[in-house]
C-alpha cells in the first residue's frame, strides 16, 4: 500500500485504482444500517489522504457533480498526472493537491467522508497519529472515516515473507534491482518447497498473493517498503479512541458476518458483542486469521447500533446479479431456490417474495430498484393482487434482504446510480469512460468498479458513444476504422477487407455490443 516517501513514489509510481469499497455511498449504506444519519452522497464533502493521481476520486466526482472532493498526496508525479486529467475533463468539483499529511491545513474545512486507503500501515508512527487526528478533527458530526490497514494475526504470515525478502535484499540499494531480486527470491522459495510440507501450503498462498496481486510496483511499495507494520484490531481502535473516534463497522459488510460458524461459536461471539463489540471483532479476527481490514470510524459521541436495522433498508435501492441455479424459478410456497453470485456467494430461500425479488433483480441487472418498487414487482410475480403490501411483507423481505446483503450477493445504495440499462437511439457512454479508453487507461464504470473491455471493437465503440451517433452512424464509423486498418476484424480466421462484408459482420454484433456496454454500467441518459 502507499506510504508518503517522496523519492520512492516519484521514482517508481504506485499503481492507482478505483476502490468501490471507499465510495461515499458504500460508507453511507453501512452507517445508515448501523443507526447513523450520514450526509446525502450527492451533496457531501469527501477527503482522500494519499490519493495518488486521483483514480479513485475522479469517478466519484464525475457522477456526484454537486459534491466536493479533495485529494492530497505527497508525491509530485502522480499529483501532476491527476491535475492534467482534471483539466482535460474540466472537472470543477474535485481538487488534487501535493501536500504532506503532516501539513494538512485547518482551512480545508470539515468533511462528511474521509478516506485513507492503503496508507496507515505504510507510514511512520507520527503520520499514523496524524491520519487519525485528521479523522477526529475534520469529520463532521455524522461523518464517516474509512481507514484500511494490514492486520494481525494474518499479518504474521506476510511479515515472515517480508523479513525473508529484506534479508535477501540487505546489500542491494538500487530500487529496481530490489524489485528484480525480490521476484527471483520469491520464485526460488516457491519452486523449492517439498510438496507435502504444511509450510509449503502456507508459503505458496502468500507467494501467490505477492506475485500475482498488482505487479512489481505493489511488491516494491507494499512488501519491501521502508515501513510496513500490521497491527491488531484492538490496537487500531485504541489509537483511534485517543482522537475521539469509535469503531462503526467494516466497509465490506460481509466481513461483519459470523453466523457460518458453529452454534456454540456464534453464541460466544454474540455474548461478546452484547458487552464489547471490539472484543468480538478481535476474536473474529483470530478465527479468520484476518490479514487486512477496511475499518469505518465515527465520532465517539455518536450512538451506534452494531446490530444492523433492517427497517432502514426499506429506504434504499437494491440490485443483484445473483443468478438462480435452476430456471424457471419455482415461486411456489415452501420450495427452496438457490441463487449464486458472481464471486461464488450463495443464498437459498423458500420465501416467495424473496425468491421473486432475487429473480427480478437478476433479470434487470445492473438496474437497481427502490425497495418499495422491488416489493411491488415481487408481489406481481407471485400473483399477489392485493392493492397494498402488508407491514409483514415489508418487515420480512427487508430482514431477508439484509441477511442476503451479508453474503455479498446483493448491492445496496442510498441513491439510484446514474447509469441506464436501456440502449437509446443515440447512446451516450460515461464521459470518463470515453476519456479513459481513449488514453488506454483502466475504465471505471458508474458503479465505481474497474471493468475490462476485452475486444478492439468494443473499445472503439465506447469511444464513439458521445450521443451524436445513431446505430447507422456507429456502424459506418466502425466500418471506416476497420477499412482504414485502425481496427482488425477477422471472419473465419482471416482479416476481413471487403467494406460490405465488414458492415455485415459489424451489424450482426452491434446491438449485442451496445447491450454489453449497458450491462457494464457504462451508459448514461
Amino acid at each position: 500500500m502507499r506510504s508518503l516517501s517522496r523519492d520512492h513514489y516519484d521514482e517508481i509510481l504506485y499503481p492507482s485504482y478505483t476502490h468501490r469499497q471507499t465510495h461515499p455511498d458504500r460508507l453511507a449504506v453501512i452507517a445508515t444500517l448501523l443507526g447513523m444519519q450520514p450526509a446525502p452522497v450527492d451533496h457531501c464533502r469527501v477527503l482522500e489522504l494519499g490519493c495518488g493521481d486521483g483514480s479513485n476520486l475522479v469517478p466519484m466526482a464525475m457522477s456526484l457533480r454537486q459534491s466536493e472532493f479533495v485529494g492530497i498526496d505527497r508525491a509530485a508525479r502522480p499529483v501532476q498526472a491527476g491535475i492534467e486529467v482534471l483539466n482535460s475533463l474540466k472537472l470543477k468539483n474535485v481538487s488534487i493537491k501535493q501536500l504532506d499529511v503532516l501539513n494538512l491545513a485547518r482551512e480545508l474545512g470539515d468533511f462528511d467522508y474521509i478516506i485513507a486507503h492503503g496508507l496507515y500501515s505504510w507510514v511512520p508512527g507520527n503520520v499514523k497519529e496524524k491520519i487519525l487526528s485528521i479523522c477526529g478533527s475534520h469529520l463532521k458530526p455524522q461523518g464517516v472515516a474509512f481507514v484500511s490497514y494490514n492486520a494481525y494475526p494474518g499479518g504474521h504470515i506476510s511479515d515472515m515473507v517480508r523479513n525473508m525478502l529484506l534479508f535477501h535484499l540487505r546489500d542491494i540499494p538500487d530500487s529496481r534491482q530490489r524489485v528484480k531480486q525480490s521476484i527471483a527470491f520469491l520464485k526460488f522459495l516457491a519452486e523449492s518447497q517439498i510438496s507435502s510440507s504444511p509450510y509449503n501450503a502456507l508459503v505458496q498462498d502468500e507467494l501467490k498473493q505477492t506475485l500475482e496481486f498488482g505487479g512489481p510496483e505493489l511488491l516494491y511499495h507494499d512488501r519491501i517498503a521502508e515501513v510496513s507494520t500490521p497491527l491488531y484490531f484492538f490496537q487500531f481502535i485504541d489509537a483511534a479512541a485517543k482522537h475521539g473516534l469509535q469503531f462503526l463497522g467494516e466497509a465490506d459488510f460481509t466481513e461483519l458476518q459470523y453466523h457460518n460458524y458453529s452454534a456454540e461459536t456464534v453464541k460466544l461471539l454474540e455474548k461478546m458483542a452484547a458487552t464489547n463489540i471490539v472484543l468480538k471483532e478481535q476474536y473474529l479476527d483470530f478465527l479468520k486469521c484476518r490479514r487486512f481490514r477496511q475499518t469505518l470510524l465515527c465520532h465517539a459521541a455518536m450512538e451506534v447500533n452494531h446490530v444492523p436495522d433492517a427497517r432502514r433498508l426499506t429506504g434504499m435501492f437494491v440490485a443483484s446479479r445473483a443468478q438462480p441455479v435452476t430456471t424457471p424459478v419455482d415461486l411456489s410456497p415452501g420450495t427452496v431456490v438457490e441463487f449464486v453470485g458472481p464471486r461464488g456467494g450463495k443464498v437459498a430461500t423458500d420465501y416467495q417474495l424473496a425468491k421473486a425479488a432475487l429473480a427480478h433483480l437478476a433479470a434487470i441487472y445492473p438496474k437497481s430498484l427502490a425497495f418499495a418498487s422491488l416489493l411491488d414487482a415481487a408481489r406481481k410475480l407471485i400473483g399477489d393482487t392485493s392493492s397494498v403490501a402488508t407491514g409483514d411483507d415489508f418487515e420480512t423481505l427487508s430482514e431477508i434482504l439484509l441477511r442476503i446483503y451479508g453474503t455479498g450477493v446483493l448491492e445496496l445504495y442510498t441513491r439510484a446510480p446514474d447509469y441506464v440499462v436501456e440502449v437509446s437511439e443515440c447512446p451516450v457512454a460515461s464521459p470518463l469512460a470515453r476519456f479513459q479508453v481513449e488514453r488506454g487507461l483502466a475504465v471505471a464504470n458508474l458503479r465505481h468498479v474497474e471493468v475490462e473491455i476485452e475486444d478492439e471493437i468494443g473499445r472503439e465503440l465506447l469511444k464513439l458513444l458521445d450521443g451524436t451517433r445513431n446505430r447507422d452512424s456507429l456502424l459506418e464509423d466502425l466500418a471506416a476504422a476497420v477499412s482504414s486498418k485502425k481496427l482488425l476484424l477477422t471472419e473465419a480466421g482471416r482479416p476481413e477487407e471487403d467494406l460490405d462484408e465488414i458492415r455485415k459482420v459489424l451489424s450482426k454484433d452491434l446491438a449485442a455490443n451496445l447491450q454489453k456496454l449497458a450491462k457494464l454500467a457504462l451508459l448514461v441518459s
